[in-house]
C-alpha cells in the first residue's frame, strides 16, 4: 500500500528552542570571553598605575622610608603601632588621590610589616607571600581582587575592587624591603561592567534579529520544501494534466479492491477505455486543445462514478475505472457494471465544445464528437494479478474497438451477460 509521508523537510521543527539556547548561550560564552580579555587588559594597566604610584611614593618618601627602615628593624609590635610614621601616608595626599592609592604597607627585608595605613597590620606577614617574595627578590608583581570588606586608610570599604602591587623597596640603588600599594580599581572595573552591559544587549539583540530572521527564512523554506513534497507526491500518483490517479496508483487501488473483494466476497469491475476519435483534434487543432478535450473527458468520466470508485489515466487516451464492492451476485454485478459503462460511453459520445485561437490569435468554438470503446472486466477475490485484471480489460476495449468502436464488450468470463448496444 502507498502511504502519505509527512513532509520530510521538518526545518521549522529543528530551528526549535533549543537552537534559541544555543545561540543565547553562545552569546553569553562571547560577552564573558570579551569581559575577561578586557580584565585582563585592564588588569595590565592598572597594574603599570600601581608600579608608577610605587615610584613616586618612593621617589617622594625616599629618605624617609629608608629611616623607616632603619629604625624599625627589631623593634616590637606594640611599639612600631604607636610609633608616629602614620603620617607618612597623609603627607602625600597629592600622589595618593592621583592614583587612587587606598592602602599602602612597607616590608623590611624580613617580611614583616613595619608601616601600614592600618595600626593593626603593623608586624604582621603579607596576605600574598608569593608576590612578598618576589618582591623582596627584585620582582614587580600585581593582581586584581574583589573584597567584600576591605580595611583601607580612610576605614572600611565595602565591595571594592583592587589593584595590589608589590615592588622591590630600594635606597641608593639597594633592596632595603618591599612596598605595597592597594589602589581602587572599581571605578575602570565599573566602566568594564557597563561596557560589557551595552555591549551585551547589543549581541544579545543582534543575535535575536538573526534568529528572527532565520526564523522566518526557515520557515518559508519548510513551507516551499512542503509544498515541493506535496507537488512532488502528487506528480509521483497522479496524472499532471488531468488530476486523476495515473497507473502507479491505479495498480495500488486495485490491489486494494483485490484484498477488500476478498475480505466481502462481492464482486468488483475494471472499466478500460479509449476515445475513438481523438488523435485528428490534435493533428488539426494542436495538442493544448487535444488537451482540453482530455480534461473533458476526465471530467465527464468522473461524473459518473460513486466517491468510492477510481477514475484514472491510464495514458494517452486510455482510461480506467475501477468499481470498488458491488454486490455478491455475478449476474447482479455484471448489470452493474454495464449501466455504469453505458453511462460513461453515452457521456463520451456527446460533443464536445472547444476554444481555441486563430493564427490571427482570436479565440474561436469548435465541436468535436469524440466517441469510446469500453472493455469491461469483472473480478472476485484473487481471479488474477493486477496486471491480469488490467489486461483482460484491455483486450475487451480491443475487442470493442474492432467491432465498430463506440461499443461496450466485457471479458470472455462473463460474456454470456452483454449490456452494451451501439449507440
Amino acid at each position: 500500500m502507498i502511504s502519505l509521508t509527512s513532509n520530510p523537510f521538518p526545518l521549522l521543527h529543528r530551528l526549535s528552542l533549543n537552537s534559541l539556547v544555543i545561540m543565547f548561550v553562545t552569546a553569553a560564552i562571547l560577552i564573558l570571553l570579551y569581559q575577561k580579555d578586557q580584565l585582563s587588559v585592564h588588569e595590565e594597566i592598572i597594574g603599570q598605575v600601581g608600579e608608577n604610584a610605587a615610584f613616586n611614593l618612593m621617589h617622594s618618601l625616599d629618605d624617609r622610608l629608608s629611616k623607616i627602615v632603619a629604625n624599625n628593624g627589631g623593634i616590637e609590635d606594640l611599639t612600631l603601632q604607636a610609633s608616629s610614621n602614620f603620617q607618612l601616608f597623609n603627607d602625600e595626599q597629592e600622589i595618593v588621590r592621583r592614583f587612587k592609592i587606598i592602602k599602602l604597607k612597607i616590608y623590611n627585608q624580613s617580611g614583616k610589616v613595619i608601616y601600614s595605613t592600618n595600626r593593626k597590620e603593623l608586624g604582621s606577614t603579607s596576605s600574598h607571600p608569593d608576590f612578598l617574595t618576589k618582591a623582596l627578590s627584585g620582582t614587580i608583581s600585581h593582581s586584581l581582587e574583589r573584597n567584600e570588606n576591605f580595611s583601607g586608610a580612610t576605614g572600611n570599604v565595602h565591595d571594592v575592587n583592587v589593584a595590589v602591587t608589590y615592588m622591590p623597596l630600594t635606597h641608593e640603588a639597594k633592596r632595603i624591603g618591599a612596598i605595597e600599594i592597594y589602589i581602587d580599581a572599581t571605578p575602570t572595573l565599573n566602566r568594564i561592567n557597563e561596557q560589557s552591559f551595552r555591549i551585551a544587549i547589543v549581541v544579545f539583540t543582534a543575535f535575536s534579529l538573526l534568529y528572527a530572521a532565520l526564523f522566518y527564512y526557515v520557515r518559508n523554506t519548510d513551507r516551499d520544501a512542503a509544498k515541493w513534497h506535496e507537488q512532488i507526491h502528487y506528480l509521483a500518483f497522479n496524472d499532471a494534466l488531468t488530476g486523476l490517479p495515473n497507473r502507479r496508483l491505479l495498480n495500488d487501488r486495485l490491489e486494494h479492491v483485490q484484498a477488500s473483494s476478498k475480505r466481502t466476497n462481492r464482486y468488483a469491475a475494471l472499466l478500460f477505455l479509449d476515445l475513438d476519435n481523438f488523435k485528428p483534434v490534435n493533428d488539426e487543432y494542436g495538442h493544448d486543445v487535444g488537451d482540453l478535450l482530455l480534461q473533458e473527458a476526465a471530467k465527464r468520466i468522473s461524473n459518473c462514478v460513486r466517491q468510492a470508485d477510481t477514475v484514472a489515466r491510464f495514458g494517452g487516451d486510455e482510461f480506467v475505472v475501477l468499481l470498488n464492492e458491488l454486490v455478491i451476485n455475478l449476474e447482479e454485478t455484471t448489470v452493474q457494471a454495464g449501466m455504469v459503462a453505458e453511462k460513461i460511453r453515452t457521456v463520451l459520445a456527446e460533443p464536445y465544445k472547444l476554444k481555441v485561437k486563430t493564427a490571427k490569435n482570436q479565440e474561436k468554438t469548435i465541436e468535436h464528437y469524440c466517441t469510446s470503446s469500453i472493455g469491461v472486466v469483472l473480478f472476485l477475490n484473487h481471479d488474477g494479478s493486477a496486471s491480469d485484471i488490467v489486461k483482460w480489460a484491455d483486450l475487451a476495449m480491443y475487442e470493442a474497438k474492432t467491432s465498430g468502436r463506440n461499443q461496450i464488450r466485457y471479458h470472455k468470463a462473463v460474456t454470456e451477460y452483454p449490456t452494451s448496444k451501439v449507440a
